[in-house]
């Protein structure tokens, strides 16, 4: 009796500090990310519903079954994290009237994640989360396996460098949007490109970036695609990092460096200088006629006139434009012939 109580209070303890770390998890990541800098604030009058889950913060549009953006904080004991890919695309258990994943099926698009699911593998809750279709949007396949998530392989290696990089991002949708689904309460709206932005502290100071990517096929350098966060607010009327001090934030937001994310100008190739001429020479050949009547002779678009023999000087008869024939310019050709062109356009040969 004795020792099984025994084991039962050792069993006790390690059930209760197991809870008590989990719970501690749960409260970190709460305390890791007090300031919530990454939130973002719509300046139009977009439908939205905001959810916040343990990953990330989602700003839902029910009419458009997308969301308007989707913001979360990434540090670089995240990107570490060991939790698998779950591919199990599902419902959100706290948004009604969502897109259905059926709908993507023969779309021609795929399910585009915003908050990818390669930096929600620190928590089981978050990978799940981040499959959730109020953080999805349709996207160019091309597109999803390319560019953007380059683009989501370098913010975690800049989480990984600077410890800390605060994100958002979203669909960016134009008035005349194509949309997925056969009916109307299933239609999900395409957008026309996808936004990213990021915030990080860079020493005693910030910096941001942001990133605007065609939602089409196409592979180009990361950098061709930034631009300042004020020029991506003013496409989006979306508010970006207003948990900063109106002080740092309209300092941060007007302008960028790519080297404070390691980023390089696009590389514009030279054009190629053409090494042949796609100019093509016509050559006519001379028709070489022998003349017996007064009649004029056609000959294709060749006439020829045999004529008397005007006085002419030498000099003359040398140069191929000063000779006259009635009026019209006398040509040499390259046998010797003698021509004009009539009132219709055709070379008259005339022989003296």
């Amino acid at each position: 009796m004795k020792h099984r109580l025994i084991i039962n209070i050792f069993l006790c303890f390690v059930f209760g500090t197991t809870l008590a770390f989990v719970q501690k998890k749960h409260d970190d990541i709460i305390i890791n990310h007090p300031h919530q800098y990454e939130l973002a604030s719509l300046q139009s009058d977009q439908t939205e519903n905001i959810v916040k889950h343990i990953g990330y913060t989602v700003s839902y549009n029910s009419e458009w079954r997308l969301p308007n953006w989707v913001a979360y904080e990434l540090t670089s004991e995240e990107v570490e994290g060991i939790y698998p890919r779950e591919n199990n695309f599902r419902d959100d258990p706290d948004i009604y009237g969502e897109a259905e994943s059926s709908t993507y099926t023969n779309s021609g698009y795929d399910r585009g994640h915003m908050a990818p699911a390669g930096d929600m593998k620190w928590s089981k809750i978050s990978m799940k989360e981040s499959f959730y279709m109020t953080n999805i949007c349709p996207q160019n396949h091309n597109l999803n396996g390319g560019d953007w998530k380059e683009l989501e392989e370098h913010v975690r290696l800049m989480a990984t460098k600077y410890e800390h990089v605060y994100i958002c991002c979203g669909p960016i949708v134009s008035a005349k949007h194509k949309t997925i689904g056969n009916y109307s309460f299933e239609k999900i709206v395409v957008p026309d490109a996808f936004f990213k932005v990021l915030l990080r502290q860079k020493d005693s100071t910030w910096t941001s970036i942001g990133f605007k990517m065609p939602n089409k096929a196409g592979h180009n350098a990361l950098s061709s695609y930034a631009m300042s966060v004020n020029d991506l607010e003013k496409l989006t009327e979306i508010d970006f990092f207003y948990n900063l001090p109106d002080s740092i934030e309209d300092i941060v937001e007007k302008s960028y460096k790519l080297s404070d994310w390691d980023l390089k100008k696009p590389t514009i190739p030279k054009p190629k200088k053409s090494t042949t001429s796609n100019t093509t020479t016509r050559v006519v050949e001379p028709i070489e006629t022998t003349i017996t009547k007064e009649e004029p002779i056609v000959a294709d678009d060749i006439v020829v006139i045999p004529v008397e023999t005007e006085s002419t000087s030498t000099s003359a008869k040398s140069s191929s434009t000063q000779s006259t024939y009635n009026g019209h310019t006398l040509y040499t050709g390259p046998r010797g012939g003698r021509y004009y062109y009539n009132s219709k356009g055709k070379k008259v040969y005339v022989k003296h």
